[in-house]
Parts: C-alpha cells; structure tokens; sequence
C-alpha cells in the first residue's frame, strides 16, 4: 500500500492503519477524520490496482460519495475510484465503467442498486464493502438496499461500518462473527485540548415566528459571513430563504426536494460567497465539501443529540473558529444538550441592503462532459473576453455547468460585451447571479 499525503495520524487512524480485523465498526463523530481511516484500512486490505473491482463503498449522499471518491483519488491515486449516484448521466457512468474498469466504487445504494441489476458491475471481484455514516443511511430509508446489496457482495471478507451514533442492530446479511467496535466518539484528554474553537450564543426572539430574529441577526454580522441556517422541515427553509430574499440578503436554498443540479449549484454559490448565506435542512449537515463555514444558525431546534453535533460540525473546520447561534423563542423546548456559552439580542434594523461588494457569479452551462476545463474558462475570460484576470476569482466546473466568480464590474462587462460566447467550440449564453 502507497499513500501520499499524510503527514500525522489520529489515534482512530493509526488504529485502523495497524489492525487486521476484518469485520469492523467504527463510532465516530463528524470531522475526526474516519474517511481517512477506514481508507487505511481499505488500501491496506486490497490487491494491486487493475485487479478489477475490489472495493464498494456505500454513501447515503451523493456530496458525501464524491467527498470520499476525492480523498481516495488524493491519497492514494495509483487506484482507480468511481463515484456513482443519482442525479449524475446514468450513460456517462456506465460508459467510463466499461472503458475502464474501477478498482473501487463509491455509491449511493439506489444508484449502485441500479447499475447491478444492469450488470455494469463484476461482483465476484469485490472483496471489501464500507458502509459510511450507518446511521445516516438509516434515517433516510436505506435499509431494504443495503440488505440487498450486501446480499449480492457474496465474496466480502473485509467489511467495515462507520457511524456516528451506537449501532443498535445489523442486517443479518452482516456477518457478526469476530466483528469488533473501535469507539472514538469520546474525547481523550490530549484530543479535548484540540477541541473545535465553537461559541455557542443564544439568541432570544420575542416571537414564536423567528424571521424577524433572523434577519437581525443576519444583518448584524460581518458582510459576506458564510452561515447556514438548519431548519427542521423543506417548507420551512423555503420560507426563510424567500424571506431572506425580500429584505436584501444574499441566500440560497438546499433540501432534497431539489433537482440535483440545484443544489450543486446552492453548494457552489455559497462556497465562492456569491451568496454567503444558506437556508438549509439536516441534509447539508453532512458531507458537503465547504470548509470555511464561520456561523451555524439553528432557526429550529434541532430533533436530536446528533443533529445537533453535526449541524455544529459544519464550522470550525481544519483548525478554524467559529459561531453557533440558537435562536429560541418562549414557544421552545430547551433539549438539555443544547448549551449556551452567552445570550446576545442583535439590535434591530430596518432595511439594510444587501452589500454591493459581493461577487457575482458567472453561470456557464457547459461542463466535464463537455470536455471544458478551467484553463478554457479562464483563457475565454481573459483572452477573448478582455476581462482583467485580478477580477476573475474561484472557477469551479461540474458535470454540466461551471461556475465563475467575477467583480460586478467585471460581470457588467461581459454582460455588456458584442464578443460572441465561445468555449472549445460549445456557444453558451451567460447568465448572472448576484
């Protein structure tokens, strides 16, 4: 096994780096760094690459399967890794399958599900299934898949669970025998002192309907603070975002209810800070590739313990600080593991606008299947465009769209422009979003 990258491992990691137990669960909380450890394990267990498909990993989230396919591409390259899952080209995904076959998968169950029943996939080589975030794939109604596909994988002899809460049962499909836990959820004293820098502020709302609250605090902080507010149902965060749109606030919007695409989108306009705020549920408090998140806001009290710790996980990421706050009104149960380190009130305000200095971001509908890479988006800006490259900031290009931050009054510019809109041949039509 050859990885490239580490420089020091946690004490979950150098466990799975030195143990041989093949049937293993691991308790572990968001952000302690378990994708790195079972991959130790994982690469340690399989074969040399080009030996077909060795390995299956489970995901109950597309952004967390392509968060863990980027950590496995990055430590250990000479393997080749495939993320499969819904919303994605169904023919794109067979087809790189098939020109090249995949040392190891990472999927969401439905779409892996898919793909067997087509038989895009060779099982009898696969030698090792990870089921990541076991508890997540409960809550959202996995559990007739992953009895399925487990079912399917009949030469396993390496398997290993990750959760971030106690497993209380197992499918029978999951051989208990040797099967052992490694428990990580409880801080050593070294690892406490290494603690996330979190404050937790509540802050009071004289009314059960917390918009008011909200938007006050919102326009309280620092502009471009990159927040996201977790409420409890989609029909909620759709009513904070379009509330947050009417006073002037910059948000987005991000629950499954949405097209896949959409919330690709929402991801990357919060994370190049074109809109620096997100009106969210549970589902972007888990495996969404956003590092800098300064403020986590709780417009609902969360449903549990773990909603609570991931949602608060979503900042004071790699080393960073970061702010909690918990709006409560009388109408609120105070759950006892929600705790407080100071109570604010944010001053009223009645009408600020949104700050002109945000970016604006460039939408190109043309992606990696269009054969698009950043150096073409950026050789067209400067190039053909005539944009200055200092006003060109973050490209980011997906399947099928990338997108540009620009200043406003680079986006004028373009906007304005007689130039015709041309990439590697594909004509697009530019549209902007502020």
């Amino acid at each position: 096994m050859s990885l490239t990258g580490f420089q020091k491992l946690n004490p979950m990691q150098l466990k799975m780096a030195e143990t041989d137990d093949r049937r293993i669960i691991m308790l572990a909380p968001t952000g302690s760094g378990k994708t790195i450890a079972f991959s130790i394990r994982l690469l340690r267990f399989m074969r040399r690459p080009g030996s077909g498909t060795q390995a299956i990993i489970l995901a109950p989230s597309r952004e967390l399967a392509l968060q863990i396919a980027g950590v496995l591409k990055k430590i250990a390259p000479a393997y080749r890794t495939t993320p499969l899952f819904g919303g994605h080209s169904f023919r794109d995904e067979s087809n790189s399958m098939s020109s090249n076959t995949p040392d190891i998968i990472v999927a969401t169950p439905g779409r892996l599900l898919d793909h067997i029943g087509r038989r895009n996939i060779d099982l009898t080589t696969v030698s090792a299934l990870v089921i990541d975030e076991y508890d997540k794939c409960l809550e959202l109604g996995f559990m007739e898949e992953m009895k399925r596909i487990i079912h399917k994988i009949k030469n396993a002899r390496l398997t290993i669970l990750t959760s971030a809460t106690a497993i209380e049962s197992l499918p029978q499909e999951v051989s208990l025998e040797n099967i052992v836990t490694f428990d990580y959820r409880e801080d050593t004293k070294e690892e406490a002192a290494a603690k996330p820098d979190i404050e937790i502020i509540e802050v009071p709302s004289p009314l059960p309907d917390k918009l008011a609250t909200l938007i006050d605090l919102l326009r309280a902080l620092e502009p471009g603070t990159r927040s996201i507010i977790f409420t409890n149902h989609r029909e909620s965060a759709e009513r904070v975002h379009q509330e947050l749109r009417k006073a002037g606030l910059p948000a987005g919007l991000y629950h499954g209810g949405m097209e896949q695409q959409d919330r690709q989108l929402a991801v990357s306009l919060l994370r190049n800070g074109t809109t620096p705020v997100l009106s969210a549920t549970d589902l972007a408090a888990r495996g969404l590739d956003i590092p800098d998140i300064d403020a986590v806001i709780h417009y609902h009290v969360p449903v549990s313990p773990e909603a609570w710790t991931h949602r608060n996980g979503r900042t004071a990421r790699a080393g960073a600080s970061g702010k909690v706050y918990t709006i409560l009104s009388d109408k609120d149960d105070r759950p006892e593991f929600m705790d407080a380190d100071r109570v604010w009130a944010p001053p009223h305000s009645e009408g600020i606008a949104a700050s002109a200095s945000l970016p604006v971001t460039l939408l190109i509908n043309l992606g990696k299947r269009d054969k698009v890479s950043r150096g073409d988006i950026l050789g067209f800006l400067t190039k053909q465009a005539g944009l200055d490259g200092a006003d060109v900031g973050r490209i980011e290009v997906d399947d099928r769209f990338s997108t540009v931050v620009l200043t406003p009054a680079a986006a004028k510019q373009l906007a304005e422009s007689s130039q015709p809109q041309k990439i590697k041949g594909h004509r697009f039509r530019p549209e902007f979003i502020s």
